[in-house]
């Protein structure tokens, strides 16, 4: 008979779980180890398979969860999720680095506690929706799973102050504010998917790509239809969140608008359905990153 139980969610900086540790209250989780078997496939005068040469060819570890961030659960992400270095923020803007810091992840699944070893992330998604909580989705690539751990020693506990939601949020471009109905807000950090290279499970999570996106719908009217097919020249944007003593603020120095015509319903209200592509700039040797995120 199987055990009902609630899962928990350890984050950390390290493999014992000690450094920089923080609880996450996820609403689910789908991050698993994942292993690929092989076996010889030569010929042998049959059409069944033979047990010669079954071997575990490689490991990896992917997925993720969905929870509804704080603002300490939110400073913790911010400092990872794009490669800063973690010392600068909130004192300073978070601005993207080249390399990802690694993370460790344990997960008590009901009948046993895993862990999963150098996890970086990969994708992260904040999901608005008229009258609902700020929700963000974080997606990982690791290197291994290891089951029946025990569970790292004082634990932190959940932080239980305020969560972000909707009526919080503002979408901004070029000075003036927009009333959305939703919006998912998308970094990718674009890791290489095969990097095992001769080792079993990967330990090599080099980024090809940074890419940063908001796929928004609006309703078609007066006040939103300037949004609509802002130029490939671009404009400066920032989406932000507050919770009444925190603000949040990502700033995007070029966001582009290709045109995508309204759709009208059989009954019910006109939309307007917009991808903002959010790009860096550069002049000359200078660039300014496509997303810098700052906290007052």
């Amino acid at each position: 008979m199987s055990q009902q139980h609630e899962l928990r969610i350890l984050l950390a900086d390290n493999q014992a779980g000690s450094t920089n540790p923080i609880a996450i209250a996820a609403r689910n989780c789908d991050l698993i180890g994942d292993q690929t078997f092989g076996s010889d496939p030569g010929r042998r005068g049959s059409r069944q398979n033979f047990a010669c040469g079954a071997r575990v060819l490689k490991e990896e570890v992917t997925g993720g969860f969905n929870f509804y961030p704080t603002a300490l659960q939110l400073d913790w992400l911010i400092q990872r999720m794009i490669g800063n270095s973690i010392a600068t923020f909130p004192d300073a803007a978070c601005t993207p680095l080249e390399t990802l810091p690694p993370i460790y992840a344990f997960v008590d699944k009901g009948h046993q506690n895993f862990r999963y070893d150098l996890l970086h992330i990969n994708t992260v998604k904040f999901s608005i929706r008229e009258g609902d909580y700020v929700d963000v989705r974080v997606d990982f690539i690791g290197s291994s799973e290891t089951q029946a751990v025990s569970w790292p020693a004082t634990p932190p506990n959940i932080d239980c102050a305020s969560e972000f939601v909707a009526s919080d949020t503002v979408l901004d471009l070029a000075g003036t504010a927009y009333p959305f109905k939703t919006v998912d807000f998308t970094i990718e950090n674009a890791i290489a998917a095969q990097q095992h290279e001769n080792a079993l499970v990967r330990s090599i999570f080099e980024s090809e790509d940074f890419r940063t996106y908001i796929d928004a719908t609006l309703g078609f009217r007066s006040d939103t239809v300037a949004l609509y097919r802002q130029g490939v020249a671009g404009g400066a944007a920032f989406l932000r969140f507050a919770d009444g003593t925190r603000t949040y603020t990502f700033t995007f120095a070029n966001a582009k608008i290709p045109g995508r015509g309204p759709t009208v319903p059989d009954s019910g209200e006109v939309t307007m359905n917009l991808r903002i592509d959010l790009m860096a700039t550069q002049s000359g040797a200078t660039v300014t990153p496509q997303v810098s995120i700052a906290k007052l």
